[in-house]
């Protein structure tokens, strides 16, 4: 039987984020334009990464975030926001964020690697 444990902790994570971004933009509560130059530059760390690891879905949605982003270059300028733009509530949010994200990741990574080797 597989064990449960390590699923319902990724969904609750999954989840927990959800409701921050949920509660994010209910905070913000403005219309914010997309920001093709971050999809333009998703596309390209997802490109490779789908055939490297021979996930095509990846590759396919990579190519379509390059093409989004190239067609609206034109607009990479309007959206970009630099760190000392944003006020100190975002700031905060922004860096809890970035701390909540590496965590998972980093945790993601040990976990895999204890599956991995049989030691849970």
């Amino acid at each position: 039987m597989t064990n449960i444990w390590p699923i319902l902790a990724v969904a609750i994570a999954l989840l927990l984020i959800l409701i921050g971004f949920i509660i994010m933009l209910a905070i913000k509560k403005k219309k914010v334009a997309p920001d093709y130059y971050a999809l333009f530059m998703m596309g390209i760390l997802w490109l490779p990464l789908g055939l490297a690891i021979k996930n095509y879905a990846f590759s396919v949605m990579g190519f379509i975030f390059v093409i989004v982003g190239l067609v609206n270059k034109n607009k990479w300028k309007a959206n970009r926001q630099k760190w000392s733009d944003l006020s100190e509530g975002e700031k905060k949010l922004k860096l809890t964020l970035i701390i909540i994200l590496s965590l998972l990741a980093i945790g993601g990574l040990v976990a895999y690697f204890l599956f991995d080797r049989g030691m849970i």
